[in-house]
């Protein structure tokens, strides 16, 4: 009985979203049903956290990237919201080695039933993707200021969970990163044309983590890269947005966990603290001057035309561009940014 008043709440809230107008006319997939100029935005969320190592088990260094791409209309309403989470575990030793440095990790929504929240979820359909697809239903039609204002509660594991029953018929895990993510995806929302649908990819690597020594702490170092990009009817890129966060866990040659920061800011945010500006050919080169200059080259881009842009690799070692109207405005390794626009579209 529990199941199936469960399944009868999730259909009425379906009804509901397509009777005020969350369907399109041309029938896609988040289209843009009330016509004309739509914007896109990207929020991006993260949380550190670590257990260090023992005699009998590795530690853990953990990054939760929760990162939210929105399709607004000309109101400011969301036609369609994507949200995932970079959850990257980095393993380490009791000697401070940390393993698996060429990893590539998987989105929580990507890793489907791998994840393994369904066997513990009370609901029927209870995976993290399963959830995050009501989430991204629920939020559809609503402002900025109508989802930072979800009605939320704190349960007794220290949760803070829905307390619409249109909502937790399908989603009872935590939504405050959701919310924050979206919040700040409408906040940082640009024009997008004529949109009719919106992708989400994510990409992650531990290629820069480092071993302690004796003389100095090791790092576990998980780089994630996010694209949120717009697209027409003909699935050309009208907008992209493009984000990455660098979260560093120092951990010690005794297995011990030396410093978890409290807060991550993303290199776009970052501005002129990134510091690439000045170790830059270009007079414009700083990270976020630089990404602009690509996200304005992608536009009118299909997902092939992107992962065919012509590129070399320097003396650096680095994936670079070799287009002029690429290279003028944006010379750092563009490897990462194709591969997560191509990862959501």
């Amino acid at each position: 009985m529990k199941k199936l008043v469960s399944v009868l709440l999730i259909a009425a809230m379906m009804f509901a979203m397509v009777a005020c107008g969350g369907d399109t006319d041309d029938g896609s997939e988040g289209g843009n049903a009330a016509g004309g100029s739509t914007k896109v935005g990207l929020g991006i969320t993260v949380s550190l956290s670590a257990t260090p190592a023992t005699e009998d088990a590795d530690g853990n260094a953990q990054q939760d990237g929760t990162a939210a791409a929105v399709l607004l209309d000309s109101e400011g309403k969301i036609i369609k919201c994507l949200v995932d989470v970079a959850q990257n575990k980095m393993a380490f030793t009791s000697e401070g080695v940390v393993l698996d440095k060429d990893k590539d990790f998987i989105t929580k929504k990507n890793l489907k039933e791998d994840y393994g929240m369904g066997p513990v979820s009370p609901l029927e359909n209870g995976e993290w993707y399963q959830q995050i697809a009501i989430f991204e239903e629920y939020v559809k039609g609503m402002t900025r200021d109508e989802v930072a204002n979800i009605a939320t509660t704190v349960n007794e594991s220290g949760h803070t969970v829905g307390t619409d029953e249109a909502l937790t018929a399908g989603c009872t895990m935590d939504i405050s990163a959701f919310i924050e993510a979206v919040v700040q995806a409408c906040d940082k929302a640009v024009e997008a044309g004529e949109a009719t649908d919106l992708h989400l990819g994510i990409v992650s690597n531990m290629a820069s983590s480092k071993d302690a020594t004796e003389d100095e702490d090791g790092v576990a170092f998980s780089t994630s890269t996010y694209a949120a990009t717009a697209t027409d009817a003909d699935g050309k890129i009208t907008a992209a947005q493009i984000d990455c966060t660098q979260s560093k866990i120092t951990v010690g040659s005794d297995g011990s966990v030396v410093d978890v920061p409290e807060t991550v800011t993303t290199k776009k945010d970052l501005k002129e603290d990134y510091g690439m500006g000045p170790v830059s050919p270009l007079e414009n080169g700083e990270w976020y001057q630089q990404i602009a200059a690509f996200e304005e080259y992608v536009k009118g881009m299909s997902k092939d035309d992107v992962a065919n842009i012509a590129t070399t690799v320097n003396d650096s070692g680095h994936t670079v561009g070799t287009d002029e109207a690429l290279t003028a405005g944006c010379t750092m390794d563009i490897s990462d940014f194709i591969a997560a626009i191509d990862a959501g579209m």
